[in-house]
């Protein structure tokens, strides 16, 4: 008989958006709220909901609201094939091995990134000739949006980021574009 996984979708690496610089501590983490998992590096940011990136059931969801799990924690969890969330973090096993994840903790408050989407899609759309797009942020942008194979992209700028819909799933992702020196 075959186990079923109980953890986040291990296709879905979000822990790849996360900044690894020590620059904004805050940004090396994955921060949940109301049901969906975010991450930023300051360049793309990634939305995902948690019951299209994960097999957890609802009330282990409920648990993860407003915590936060370093992409370090997050990596090592995919190993996993079972997670269980507690009030201070997550026990994850696979066979007879199992490890405990803390939840990280600080003072600072994680970007309110629901609302940079918001006012990023309030901006009027915009056609555009060109834009520039780092490949390596594209590509991070890939691997940890759920369900990225198909996206629509929309424009909101020339300065302004990209902002990319799953046509899978409700996920969100948004890339800032760079400079063109013509």
């Amino acid at each position: 008989m075959k186990n079923i996984r109980t953890n986040f979708n291990k296709d879905v690496k979000m822990h790849l958006a996360c900044s690894n610089g020590d620059f904004r501590l805050i940004m090396k983490n994955i921060y949940f709220k109301d049901g969906y998992a975010y991450a930023t590096d300051s360049y793309i940011l990634v939305k995902n909901n948690l019951s299209e990136c994960s097999t957890l059931p609802k009330d282990q969801i409920e648990l993860l609201n407003g915590k936060m799990l370093s992409a370090k924690n997050y990596a090592n969890i995919l190993k996993y094939d079972t997670i269980t969330v507690s009030e201070d973090g997550i026990e994850a096993t696979k066979g007879e091995d199992k490890a405990f994840f803390y939840f990280y903790q600080c003072d600072s408050k994680f970007p309110d990134a629901e609302k940079l989407i918001q006012d990023l899609l309030n901006k009027q759309t915009v056609p555009l000739a060109e834009v520039g797009l780092n490949l390596g942020y594209l590509i991070k942008l890939n691997s940890s949006l759920s369900g990225s194979l198909r996206c629509k992209l929309t424009f909101k700028g020339e300065c302004n980021a990209v902002v990319f819909y799953s046509m899978e799933t409700s996920s969100v992702g948004i890339i800032m574009p760079v400079l063109i020196n013509n």
